[in-house]
């Protein structure tokens, strides 16, 4: 019983590294663009290129999640991830388009973790301890984030050369692989879902479980999660989200450090101390770090409060939670997007209260959107239906989103290189996401319209596998390993 919560624990210190490998690049941004001699609209594609393989990769590891064994495909994906992102280190100055290349090679690597491991901790818990895992999983995501641009900034500074700022990734990742190897197991496919059955005794469960394996057509399982209406509106809002966050996390601190440049009257960011760059970095880190860790927590909190209300007034509502609180996050945070990049010039301690509760909001998503995802899909096309909507979000959303803010900011300066122009294009430019943030609420409010349909049929599927396995009366183990025509048909069905 104590195994699975020390393997869902391993997972999560994994996700937190996954997510400050990918924003340490952010905290020392500035100096890869001196480095390397690129524009925003370069500085941007970094971004772009790592969750390009990131999305491209996603169906294999869909596909490769829902029939072979989970632990091995996470072990190779870390092998990769880790090699690519200490070999991005020694690239020299005149081969940024190798950078490029090696930057999205870490993002194959990184993406067969992210679409994997929250299909095991689902089949490691039932519906309610899911969630909450699943919370404590993406509570590391935003921790990970704040992580990558303090550690970063100050190992960079510290050692005089941005590229230690990104090795310390692989030295913490190495523990992590060594970790999964040794503690993580496969659990079975639906294992947990079925248990919740009350006709079924768990030691029924178990051997027959074992024997799922998903035999439909590829093809067959993306056509099925594609007709599901909460799946896809719960997916274009989760790539709203995506975007918003990217962006956000790739452009501010360089558009709160032109700022600061700015106000002091300089002529380039190099004028400020490392010191000065310090602050900003470290203060943006913190602020990432408490405000998802409060969104994460304070979303979850809400929607089972909403879930689990035995108020007459909200009973339509509670199968609904999900969905409403995500829609409330992003309703939260447009406003206080806004008013934080106008105001971050001339007023950034009152910037960063709004961008800290503007993150919060839209941390709500955050394991409440995955858990919406895995509760209206059948178990055995839950890692098909998590890769193809990381692919989508990543297409559409924060792989394209950090590249088109730069470019619109070059488009706007018109060749300025000042501090003040730089900030000033950079703030027009996040507009566009602030917009997007706006209308993903409207998204996540429609898949609160359709998500009882889609539960209803997730149950369906799962009472007609217990249907199969209450033919055998004493459900001995013995029987059930027994009869092939049985186990065959369970196959079939579920």
């Amino acid at each position: 019983m104590q195994r699975k919560y020390f393997c869902t624990f391993v997972l999560t210190i994994i996700n937190g590294l996954n997510f400050m490998d990918r924003n340490t690049i952010a905290g020392v941004l500035s100096d890869i663009q001196d480095y390397f001699d690129i524009s925003d609209t370069n500085a941007g594609l970094i971004q772009t290129t790592f969750f390009c393989f990131y999305m491209f990769s996603a169906p294999l590891f869909g596909y490769l999640g829902d029939r072979y064994n989970r632990k091995y495909i996470i072990i190779v994906g870390m092998i990769i991830w880790n090699l690519a992102v200490l070999g991005s280190s020694f690239m020299p100055r005149n081969k940024f388009w190798l950078f490029l290349i090696m930057r999205g090679v870490v993002g194959i690597g990184e993406g067969s973790f992210s679409i994997i491991a929250p299909t095991i901790i689902a089949d490691y818990f039932g519906s309610f301890r899911r969630a909450q895992m699943l919370t404590m999983f993406y509570v590391t995501s935003g921790v990970g984030a704040g992580l990558g641009f303090v550690v970063g900034s100050n190992v960079a500074n510290a050692a005089n050369d941005w590229r230690w700022g990104v090795r310390v990734g692989p030295f913490i990742g190495i523990i992590g692989l060594i970790m999964v190897t040794i503690f993580v197991y496969e659990p079975g496919r639906g294992a947990a879902d079925l248990e919740e059955i009350d006709e079924i005794p768990e030691k029924a469960v178990k051997p027959i479980v074992k024997t799922v394996q998903n035999k439909d057509p590829y093809w067959s399982d993306v056509l099925n999660i594609m007709k599901n209406p909460t799946y896809v509106l719960c997916s274009v809002g989760n790539l709203m989200n995506l975007l918003v966050t990217a962006t956000l996390s790739w452009w501010a601190p360089t558009a709160f450090i032109n700022a600061r440049a700015a106000i002091k009257g300089f002529n380039s960011t190099d004028d400020l101390t490392a010191a000065q760059k310090d602050e900003i970095t470290l203060m943006f880190g913190a602020i990432t770090v408490v405000a998802s860790l409060v969104g994460v927590i304070l979303g979850t909190v809400l929607s089972q409060k909403l879930e689990k209300s035995t108020l007459p007034s909200l009973a339509k509502w509670r199968p609904r939670a999900d969905p409403l609180i995500c829609a409330l996050g992003a309703i939260i945070g447009t406003p206080t997007m806004l008013g934080g990049l106008l105001l971050s010039k001339d007023h950034l301690s009152v910037t960063f209260v709004l961008i800290f509760i503007m993150i919060v909001g839209i941390a709500f998503p955050w394991a409440l959107n995955t858990n919406q995802t895995l509760r209206v899909v059948a178990p055995q096309r839950r890692s098909v239906a998590q890769a193809w909507q990381i692919m989508f979000a990543h297409l559409l959303g924060d792989a394209p989103g950090p590249w088109i803010v730069g470019m619109i900011s070059d488009w706007l300066r018109n060749g300025k290189t000042g501090p003040n122009d730089r900030w000033h294009a950079l703030t027009i430019a996040l507009l566009l996401p602030n917009l997007i943030c706006g209308i993903s609420a409207i998204f996540f409010a429609l898949s609160s319209i359709t998500i009882v349909r889609d539960l209803k049929i997730v149950q369906d599927e799962l009472d007609a596998a217990a249907k199969i396995l209450e033919k055998e009366q004493d459900y001995s183990i013995e029987r059930s390993l027994g009869n092939d025509n049985d186990a065959f048909e369970f196959k079939e069905k579920f």
